[in-house]
Parts: structure tokens; sequence; C-alpha cells
């Protein structure tokens, strides 16, 4: 009676590590987009910027722009160690006139990436558990 042995473990890793791969882009398509519908608009700039990359077992979701730092965390008096007095700023936006304004800082974003993220972190395991378990079928 013979007995054989196939090593079938380097088709496994392979299917484990594209699951993972895919997996990760569609959760981080779905938190890109959920972060796009959640950024306030005035000139569409930041919405438009967000983006994600995946590369391997990484997904990197953010925006270039230094205006997502502040809808994240917030500004002056509103930033935690923020600066406490008003200042001016030049306004090129779209709404409202254009010139010189006033303030005091900017609300942070309650529903900022770091929020949806961890909002959607019970979704995005579901998914991947799902993902894992049609690969290795």
């Amino acid at each position: 009676m013979s007995r054989y042995f196939i090593d079938n473990s380097s088709a496994v890793k392979q299917a484990i590590e594209q699951a993972i791969t895919n997996g990760l882009e569609e959760c981080g398509g779905e938190i890109e987009s959920q972060v796009k519908s959640n950024t306030r608009v005035d000139s569409g700039d930041l919405k438009n910027s967000w983006y994600h990359k995946t590369d391997g077992d990484v997904c990197t979701i953010g925006s270039p722009l230094e205006n997502a730092t502040w809808e994240e965390f917030g500004t002056g008096i509103y930033a935690n160690g923020g600066r406490q007095s008003p200042w001016k700023y030049e306004y090129e936006g779209n709404k409202g006139r254009q010139g010189w304004r006033t303030t005091k800082g900017k609300k942070k974003n309650p529903h900022g990436l770091k929020n949806t993220a961890m909002g959607m972190k019970k979704q995005c395991e579901s998914h991947m558990r799902d993902i894992l378990k049609e690969y290795l079928k």
C-alpha cells in the first residue's frame, strides 16, 4: 500500500494572500466612499481628494490636502491645545463673498476618517471572513 503526500501549502498561501489583498481593496473602497459622503463641502476639493491604496496586506486611506487634518482634528479653540484667539484668513471658496474673514477655528468633523473607519470595523471584519471562506473552499 503506497501513500503519497501532496504539498498544497504554496497554493493555500497564495489563496490567502489574494483573499487578503482583495478584501482590503474592497473594505478600503467602502471606507473611502463613506468618508467622502461624510466630508463637509465648501469647494469640494477635500471631498474629491480622498483615496485608498492597497499594497499587499496594507491598505492606506487618506487625503493629501492639509484641510483633511483640520477636518479630522479641528483648529483654533476647537482643537486640543489649539490657538485660543481669533485670526483672519483670505476666503476663496464657493459659498458667499470672497475676501477676508475672521474665525476662532474649525470644528472637527465627528464623522471624519478615524471615526468612520472604526464604525465600519465589524462590517469589514465580517466581509474579510466571507472573502477568506470563499477563497479557501
